[in-house]
């Protein structure tokens, strides 16, 4: 996972945008901008010692991305999976069996149907929730929720949430509880700054920020902290 210290919303936000992640190639031909790396191994200097080991477990130019996007959301850490579901499932691996998790109710079809198909196969208990009504998330607030789970703009129906004033409501029942925010194709997180409100998890897709639909397919997770997340595969289909 690319990572960054935090620095204030907006901050130098272009020059940001344009120098963090972009790790130029002094040792070989001197571009300016990261190459794309395709290689599925490294060499080792020795057994077990490397920058580098499998592509499928970190790789240069997915590097580069991850710290620019933790930077732009001001995140510490960002992870980049090759679909929006692939990161909700990994997600969700931060809870176990018996937790219960509030999801938006009028959340991405996929994800409406991971949280209610899916995850309570696990032995999640999932709760739909009209997130934009702060009253009914306090409602739906137990001793045993561990994830709030959010969407803002939601898609496809463009309703919004007080991404602030539930997280604020949320950490005061619990300060330990998750809060995870999706930001989907009508907004970037890089303009919502969701992860100094207090949040524990953006998901971002990354249409809206980086590239056209034909050109990039990828979803980004920027943590606020060093949560106990294992990400084994992380695949950017393109940078």
């Amino acid at each position: 996972m690319g990572s960054l210290s935090n620095s204030e919303p907006f901050a130098k936000f272009a020059t940001t945008a344009i120098h963090t992640g972009s790790h130029r190639d002094l040792e070989g031909y001197g571009a300016v901008i990261a190459p794309i790396t395709i290689s599925s191994t490294y060499v080792q200097s020795a057994p077990g010692e490397f920058q580098y080991e499998y592509s499928r477990l970190d790789n240069p130019s997915r590097k580069a991305l991850e710290e620019t996007l933790a930077a732009l959301e001001n995140g510490k850490y960002a992870a980049t999976f090759g679909s929006g579901l692939a990161a909700v499932s990994q997600i969700t691996q931060l809870v176990k069996a018996g937790d219960e998790v509030i999801c938006a109710s009028d959340c991405y079809g996929g994800t409406n149907d991971f949280f209610r198909n899916r995850a309570v196969n696990n032995g999640l208990k999932v709760t739909l929730v009209d997130c934009t009504d702060v009253d009914k998330v306090a409602a739906a607030l137990t001793e045993n929720t561990r994830l709030v789970w959010l969407e803002s703009p939601a898609n496809p129906t463009i309703k919004i949430t007080d991404i602030k004033a539930v997280s604020d409501l949320v950490h005061a029942y619990n300060k330990d509880i998750l809060v995870a925010v999706v930001m989907t194709l009508y907004q970037s997180a890089c303009l919502s700054a969701c992860l100094p409100h207090c949040l524990s998890v953006c998901l971002s897709a990354c249409l809206p920020v980086c590239l056209s639909a034909s050109l990039l397919v990828c979803l980004s997770v920027c943590l606020s902290a060093c949560l106990p997340v294992c990400l084994p595969v992380c695949v950017c289909v393109s940078v």
